[in-house]
């Protein structure tokens, strides 16, 4: 038995040509009749003999026996109500349509303008300025990652360091992307709080290397592994154990072909200050070398896709800033610190045959850069001091990393 399932009754129903034909309702509006929808094409199976199709005047068979069946079609949907409509489209896409020569006989509808009403709005409007500058009272905590938020998007640093949002919490199996970067850099801290210096380094044997970094590693993870004893099974710290061991030798390896140094400070951190604010930056590294010149270094995981002595608004300027601490400062260095390859970018005043550090351009001055710079890091602090928050992320991509997009107002 066919049968169709019991719906209630509702006010509009969206039917097909077939479904429709027969019926009768209030109204009807029959919309899509192109000259491409009725009468149909003749479309002729390919299974059942041609003139059996023809004289049988099987479905789309002839297009006599098309044209008359939408001619009865259209005649049944506009007897099926008082007040019957049928329409076309003047566009699909940007291709422009024709209208059935079956309806073109009809008259053109008229539409009515309803007549303006005016109403009293309730709305306000408000221009939004972006401009909240900072209070007497207020003083914005982060250093180089207020700057860096800033240059990548001011409502970003706005929601992080003046109205202190929180991204939300994420479960993690193991240590997760903070906690491996906090281990490495401890791990560098400790082995060069040992080492002192290239020449150390080079001095030692391989057994006795091996048991520095051993030591270091093991003093570094021991307060990861106490916090987080059931994702740190004596296999998995195996396994960490000797993927840190071979990213510390790599990175020695790099080491011994550099110009002789001595490390003159660790972890050690300074304050600077910028358009009337004071900064906190801390320093991975600092080396000095027999020449009087000095080189800051600073561990990554990942290294920037633009390289921050290049860009308008750095969103990397942690390295920028060091530049200005000291005039000795000639060489900035961001290594990357992966297992198996130590890849570094930087770039000095002197001309240096170190993979991966460029020197200056012809014509370049470092006094100059080191002024470019200081410029750039105090227009991102005065606009923080300003209070400038527009939702203008300098790339999509920051957008998609955000962790304030319920809370911003662009449209993405």
């Amino acid at each position: 038995t066919i049968f169709q399932p019991q719906t209630p009754t509702t006010p509009i129903q969206i039917l097909g040509l077939l479904e429709a034909s027969g019926c009768t309702f209030d109204s009807i509006w029959v919309s899509g009749l192109t000259d491409q929808c009725l009468p149909q094409k003749t479309r002729l199976s390919a299974f059942i003999p041609l003139s059996i199709q023809q004289d049988e005047l099987m479905p789309h068979a002839t297009s006599e026996r098309e044209l008359q069946f939408a001619e009865q079609l259209l005649q049944r949907l506009q007897y099926g109500s008082q007040d019957t409509v049928f329409s076309y489209p003047r566009l699909t896409g940007d291709s422009p349509n024709l209208p059935s020569p079956l309806i073109n006989h009809l008259p053109e509808l008229r539409v009515h303008e309803l007549p303006t009403v005016s109403w009293l709005s309730y709305l306000v409007k408000r221009d939004e300025h972006y401009l909240i500058p900072l209070s007497a009272m207020e003083a914005p905590t982060g250093g180089t990652t207020l700057l860096a938020n800033q240059a990548k998007c001011p409502f970003r640093a706005f929601a992080t360091h003046r109205l202190y949002a929180k991204r939300e919490l994420t479960v993690t199996e193991g240590p997760d992307l903070s906690e491996r970067g906090q281990v490495i850099h401890k791990i560098m801290e400790l082995l060069w709080q040992r080492l002192g210096s290239q020449a150390h380094l080079l001095r030692l044997t391989h057994d006795q290397l091996q048991q520095y970094i051993k030591e270091v590693i093991e003093n570094a993870l021991t307060p990861l592994m106490n916090d987080q004893k059931n994702v740190f099974p004596p296999l998995v710290q195996e396994v960490e154990l000797s993927r840190l061991r071979d990213m510390v030798n790599n990175c020695l390896e790099w080491e011994r072909q550099r110009p002789s140094f001595e490390v003159e400070a660790l972890e050690k951190e300074f304050v600077i200050q910028l358009a009337g604010m004071d900064f906190r930056v801390r320093i991975d590294r600092l080396d000095a070398l027999s020449t009087g010149k000095k080189w800051v270094i600073d561990y990554k995981s990942s290294l920037p896709i633009n390289k921050p002595w290049n860009e308008e608004r750095p969103e990397a300027p942690q390295l920028l800033l060091y530049a200005l601490l000291d005039h000795q400062i000639h060489t900035l260095l961001l290594i990357q610190l992966k297992s198996g390859q130590i890849v570094c970018s930087g770039i000095s005043n002197n001309d240096l045959t170190i993979d991966g550090i460029s020197g200056l351009k012809k014509g370049e001055d470092w006094s100059e850069k080191q002024s470019q710079w200081r410029e750039q890091l105090t227009l991102l602090a005065q606009e923080i001091r300003e209070g400038y928050c527009p939702p203008l992320p300098t790339k999509e991509s920051h957008c998609q990393q955000c962790d304030f997009l319920y809370l911003c107002r662009k449209k993405i």
